[in-house]
């Protein structure tokens, strides 16, 4: 997750698309659209600070739940999410997501 968040902050789309399983509603095969998404998303948002809040892990299962404090002009965007990973060929994919209010 941390990774994740990191990449997201520095624009660094390819790494994002590379820890995304193919079964999350975000992959597509059209890497230039989604490479644009995410360059737009990250290089519009400031990322201040990502905080752990619970990890659980089992066998090759990984839950994270974290909040992203992160601003779009001046704006707090924070979020609390609660998000899913598989391991797979020793790297953690990100499969799906659950906001939480």
């Amino acid at each position: 997750m941390r990774s994740r968040y990191s990449a997201y902050s520095v624009s660094d789309a390819t790494y994002i698309i590379q820890t995304t399983h193919t079964s999350n509603e975000d992959f597509t095969n059209n890497l230039v659209q989604w490479q644009n998404e995410i360059l737009d998303f990250s290089r519009n948002y400031t990322f201040k600070k990502l905080t752990i809040l619970e990890h659980t892990e089992e066998d090759n299962i990984a839950f994270v739940t974290f909040k992203a404090s992160l601003y779009y002009h001046d704006q707090d965007h924070s979020f609390i999410e609660r998000s899913k990973f598989t391991k797979s060929n020793n790297i953690w994919l990100y499969l799906c997501r659950e906001e939480i209010e």
